[in-house]
């Protein structure tokens, strides 16, 4: 059975639907926040590896999935790149802010 793009991109857990929309925006700011957070040889962030996308882009990829379990946003902070590490937690604060009592003792 043949699945449209769009079912595919449905049947994905969220965190990889998120992976996939991050790393896709990629494009030529990426080297502009090498060069700003110092990822040169020797330098602080050396071994950091960035998207080149900005916050506010972030924040709406985190608009649209508040959803995410807890175990999927593990694995956006488990994640090589930097955008997506920080997008897991905007979530993670936004959970904690939205949630029950149960839920921020979760988080916590």
């Amino acid at each position: 059975l043949l699945l449209s793009y769009r079912e595919k991109e449905m049947t994905k857990s969220k965190d990889k639907q998120i992976q996939a929309r991050v790393r896709s925006a990629k494009d030529l700011r990426q080297t502009k926040s090498s060069r700003y957070f110092k990822t040169g040889e020797g330098e602080y962030a050396e071994h950091d590896k960035f998207l080149g996308m900005s916050v506010p882009e972030l924040r709406k990829i985190a608009k649209e999935h508040e959803e995410i379990t807890m175990k999927e946003l593990g694995h956006l902070l488990q994640s090589e790149y930097n955008e997506e590490r920080l997008l897991a937690l905007i979530l993670l604060v936004t959970k904690y802010q939205n949630g029950d009592d149960e839920k921020k003792k979760e988080i916590y």
